[in-house]
């Protein structure tokens, strides 16, 4: 079995000024604080609005998926930059850090596939695919866990990630599966709500845009993956997938809105429709119109 070992011709590893690799180590931690200062907030608050839920029967599944992988997240985030330097327990602590990255990606693919099952108001056929899909994505967290290798280079004094060329389709699972779920909330978009409802635009903005944003940086990631040979690129990127990826898990947690004050509020589309000129006049022809055949009639 062969292995493929990055080489460094991009990155900050190659430079040979002090000052300029403290400059690249500091550019690696600005993502690194960002995901785990992000990750441990929502933490904070899904514990604390479970302790004040004044509902007595409630599912704790969402909940318990978004701390499991808010938890695997900050500690992938951490260790994938840590164990670069570190002579002392490479492998350990880097095969921890590929678990964490494999748990934190894998229950993310559960929770947006998820959203697909209930947005397709539980379709039978999108759970099988569902369920397909996850099972699909743990076989590949597998495989990689058991043909990936850690070797500490003593001429660079860095510790290599050495991935079997055939394991690094699990990004491509990974992107399979995000545009698996915009395909179903595009088509409930679609097909079952009407542009102009208050729940039609929770959706666009929530389920679907979230969707998108995460194929985006999925398929850059699985780009630089297959095309960058520097080992800087290779670790930096999924770093920022990262923090993105725990922005999109959380947004419905950091951002939360109650759903009658949401209602109440108009539609894009009725707010667009209302700005056109001549709209408030056709308005109210129609109600007078309305009002003169049921006086006629009467």
């Amino acid at each position: 079995m062969s292995l493929q070992q990055p080489t460094y011709g991009l990155g900050v590893f190659d430079l040979i000024s002090d000052q300029q690799l403290t400059a690249g180590i500091f550019l690696d931690s600005i993502p690194i604080g960002l995901v785990i200062g992000l990750c441990w907030h929502s933490i904070i608050l899904i514990i604390q609005k479970l302790q004040h839920s004044k509902k007595k029967s409630r599912s704790y599944f969402i909940p318990a998926l978004m701390i499991f992988n808010n938890v695997f997240n900050s500690m992938y985030t951490f260790l994938s930059f840590y164990v670069i330097y570190v002579e002392e327990n490479c492998q350990f602590l880097s095969y921890l850090a590929n678990v964490s990255n494999h748990a934190a990606l894998t229950s993310f693919t559960v929770f947006i596939l998820y959203f697909a099952y209930i947005v397709s108001n539980k379709d039978i056929w999108v759970k099988r695919i569902c369920n397909i899909l996850v099972v699909h994505r743990v076989g590949w967290a597998i495989y990689d866990l058991c043909v990936t290798k850690f070797v500490w280079d003593p001429d660079t004094g860095i510790c290599n990630y050495m991935q079997d060329p055939h394991s690094v389709f699990f990004n491509f699972v990974d992107l399979t599966n995000d545009c698996f779920t915009t395909l179903v909330n595009l088509r409930v978009a679609i097909t079952r709500l009407s542009l102009e409802s208050n729940i039609t635009q929770t959706l666009m903005e929530r389920n679907l845009v979230r969707s998108i944003v995460v194929v985006t940086v999925s398929a850059f990631a699985l780009w630089v993956g297959n095309v960058s040979q520097s080992q800087y690129w290779l670790s930096v990127v999924p770093l920022w997938k990262a923090y993105v990826l725990a922005r999109c898990i959380n947004f419905d947690l950091l951002f939360e809105e109650d759903l009658e004050k949401r209602l109440q509020k108009k539609s894009f589309m009725k707010m667009v429709r209302e700005s056109l000129p001549g709209q408030t006049g056709v308005k109210t022809m129609e109600k007078r119109h309305i009002m003169h055949s049921s006086t006629s009639k009467d």
